[in-house]
């Protein structure tokens, strides 16, 4: 993963890149305590159903990433709270949920 990222010219987006052998569980708790964020407070946008245990098993929101074709492998798996297609469908359901529930707060 990172050699992926470096050279497609794409650490500059990331804090961190985790890959195997690590299980991804343990990368989200990793996650969570270093950065002090709740589970509720983090997201895992994912497109394999091993994606979605880990965010599962750590308590933290799953978005499912499904392109157009795909078949559906998450039906039925509790917690999926969004399946989106691409990355545009994410930024727009982002600036949706993230930004309408800040608006509200104090």
């Amino acid at each position: 993963m990172r050699e992926i990222a470096r050279r497609r010219d794409l650490t500059k987006y990331f804090a961190r890149i985790y890959g195997s052998p690590t299980p991804k569980a343990e990368c989200i708790r990793e996650i969570l305590d270093e950065t002090g964020a709740a589970p509720s407070e983090a997201l895992f946008v994912g497109d394999a159903p091993n994606d979605w245990e880990a965010a599962y098993e750590t308590g933290v929101r799953f978005v499912a990433r499904i392109p157009p074709g795909d078949p559906n492998r998450f039906v039925g798996r509790p917690g999926v709270e969004k399946i989106v297609a691409n990355l545009h469908e994410l930024q727009e359901y982002l600036r949706g949920s993230v930004c309408s529930s800040q608006s509200h707060t104090p």
